[in-house]
């Protein structure tokens, strides 16, 4: 890759906006770049540069190295910068109606090829055990898509509003990520007596967290699997509601057996604060579902779907 390098470097600055020459250099970088992770495409066979050249998909490249490589081994502004190179490498630029934006900053905000990276990791974040990362990315990508789709994001021109409106139809069409990141049981069971209250209370933040993806999505969602989201939102409320319960028990049985007054006291108003709290929180959530979705015409014969395993 250095003799490559020298060789176009002797071509002088004359030829640095050329388009062949850009484009070698580019291949160039991202083949020197794809060395640093572990990547193949059939078992036993080197990477090579001619092999890459072949592919000609950037995405395949970037997918096969989220196959192969930890989510978190590689930065997110690390991948992009390899996705860019490889785009401008293969010539590619009108093979996907996302590459077209390649030109945009990781750093700006309304970037449909960088939204549509973030998308692709989330499908592999979760298989790394990190459900936390997933909803925080879940909730990132969610609340931009709706702010697109309202028109809040920037100040008005046309260009953003068509940068916005590629952004929510991309993160719209990809809906099932977000819905199956929510429907995924994150939550290990943990049936020793000394960490079931800690067990519980993780796993009612968890529905907690992922009641509040669905209600944002059900916003993002074709209205046709508005009903889907609903029901899931419903049973996890349900599953919510059951823990809460099993908590306030645990508290109650904690308390009992101290005979002072002071001390039922504040077991009672623990009880009830818990109480009230969360079903203050799921009344919230509830509202924001019903209030978001009034204006949609819910789906009908698919709401078994959404709870089957």
């Amino acid at each position: 890759f250095k003799s490559c390098v020298d060789c176009v470097n002797l071509l002088g600055g004359d030829f640095d906006n050329d388009s062949d020459v850009i484009q070698l250099k580019s291949l160039i970088n991202a083949n020197y770049r794809l060395l640093n992770y572990k990547l193949f495409f059939q078992s036993g066979v080197p990477i090579t540069p001619k092999i890459i050249l072949e592919r000609r998909d950037p995405l395949s490249v970037i997918r096969r190295l989220l196959e192969l490589n930890e989510d978190s081994s590689i930065g997110l502004s690390e991948l992009y910068s390899i996705l860019i190179e490889l785009i401008i490498g293969f010539n590619c630029v009108g093979d996907d109606e996302e590459y077209q934006y390649y030109y945009l900053s990781y750093k700006e905000k309304l970037n449909p090829l960088l939204v549509k990276l973030k998308l692709l990791c989330l499908e592999f974040v979760v298989t790394e055990g990190n459900f936390q990362k997933s909803q925080e990315q879940c909730i990132e990508l969610l609340n931009l898509a709706i702010e697109c789709k309202e028109g809040s994001t920037v100040v008005s021109s046309s260009t953003n509003r068509s940068l916005e409106n590629t952004i929510y139809q991309l993160v719209k069409a990809n809906w099932v990520i977000f819905f199956q990141i929510a429907k995924n049981d994150s939550s290990e069971s943990d049936e020793d007596s000394i960490n079931l209250d800690a067990s519980r209370k993780d796993r009612v933040a968890d529905n907690e967290s992922k009641q509040l993806i669905l209600s944002k999505l059900i916003v993002v969602v074709p209205g046709e699997f508005n009903s889907n989201v609903l029901e899931l939102w419903k049973l996890i409320n349900h599953t919510t509601n059951s823990h809460t319960e099993s908590n306030i028990s645990l508290f109650e049985e904690e308390f009992r057996s101290d005979a002072h007054t002071s001390s039922g006291y504040k077991t009672a108003t623990h009880s009830t604060n818990f109480q009230e709290r969360l079903q203050r929180s799921m009344n919230s959530a509830a509202s924001e579902v019903f209030n978001q979705t009034s204006a949609n015409k819910f789906g009908s014969g698919i709401l078994g779907w959404a709870i089957g395993s």
